[in-house]
């Protein structure tokens, strides 16, 4: 019987001390899984700051997996070309460029509307004469051989020439760079247009030096300018988009205007007779006019203000437009030519 009892008290004793064993235990094995737990590398999403490449197609920061923990060491040929990540670079070759769109066409079209208002409304400041309308030359023409009035006719028909002379030298410029395959095939045009205006502004800087020659030359230069212009974004849009003439802006929009305000009695939107306005193309007539109102009210008040300066920055606008798609080609050039 004392063995029994003490057999049971060996037990009790054995059980008490493993559990101050294990009280004892808790403790540290809680502190040994901490510091385990503290030693675990943590997954941390890369900080935009950091050294790594750039994603071209969204523009964000990409984070290297090649670079070593730190980040300090990243090859240059990881880094794409600096001009190919900025953004405006992208933005002015889509103006010009030889892979075509209908925004970019839109784009372009309002840019050109407002330089051709502006080249018009100062023009008349400047000599007296629109220039960007051939329906008031070809009148002024029949005018002056009715009356015997030839330097009205003179006048009236070297101004023609000179449009049909612009608009013919912009499709052998657009046609040479298509045969090419080179991207400034429509940018070429607006080179040309920018250097003229240049020269308008040198020609008027001192008018009585070249009093005689003063006005035919600039009507002749900005006829000229006119239809090099126009022949460029007919032939970009495929007729769609005119710039430097209302006439037919303000006649398409009537159309459209009157297809929307025909009822249709008795037909159905699905039917083969319902008329309905596009008002994709309304709005693009109507902000072609509203761009060429805006940039003749810009023109006339700049050149009131500053006189022949002010075409410096129209001139300076068309050659911009027409820069990035240059630069492709010269860039390109060497390979071309091995």
């Amino acid at each position: 019987m004392h063995e029994t009892e003490s057999s049971q008290t060996d037990s009790k004793l054995a059980r008490e001390a493993l559990l101050q064993e294990e009280a004892q235990a808790s403790p540290l094995r809680l502190k040994r899984g901490l510091k385990a737990a503290r030693r675990e590398p943590v997954q941390r999403a890369p900080l935009k700051t950091r050294v790594g490449r750039c994603d071209k197609s969204s523009q964000r920061f990409v984070a290297n997996p090649s670079r070593d923990r730190r980040g300090l060491r990243v090859r240059s040929r990881e880094f794409p070309r600096v001009a190919d990540n900025i953004v405006p670079v992208d933005y002015l070759r889509g103006f010009t460029s030889a892979a075509r769109t209908d925004a970019a066409n839109r784009r372009l079209g309002l840019a050109l509307a407002g330089i051709a208002g502006a080249a018009n409304a100062g023009g008349f400041l400047a000599i007296g004469q629109y220039t960007s309308h051939m329906s008031g030359m070809v009148s002024s023409l029949a005018d002056g051989l009715a009356l015997g009035n030839m330097s009205f006719v003179l006048s009236a028909a070297s101004s023609i020439v000179a449009f049909v002379a612009g608009a013919a030298s912009s499709a052998i410029l657009i046609n040479w760079g298509r045969r090419r395959g080179t991207q400034s095939v429509y940018a070429m045009p607006l080179v040309v247009e920018g250097l003229l205006l240049l020269c308008f502004g040198m020609l008027g800087a001192n008018p009585e030096h070249h009093r005689l020659l003063f006005v035919p030359a600039t009507v002749t230069l900005l006829c000229y300018v006119m239809g090099l212009q126009n022949a460029m974004i007919t032939k970009i849009s495929k007729a769609e988009i005119r710039t430097t003439h209302v006439t037919g802006l303000v006649t398409d929009i009537g159309i459209e205007i009157g297809k929307g305000l025909y009822w249709n009695r008795g037909a159905g939107a699905a039917e083969a007779g319902y008329v309905a306005a596009d008002i994709r193309r309304l709005g693009l007539l109507a902000s072609l006019l509203g761009m060429f109102l805006a940039g003749g009210l810009a023109g006339a008040i700049a050149f009131k203000q500053l006189g022949f300066v002010a075409t410096v920055p129209l001139a300076a606008l068309l050659l911009v437009l027409a820069a990035v798609p240059v630069a492709d080609d010269l860039r390109s050039y060497p390979r071309r030519s091995r």
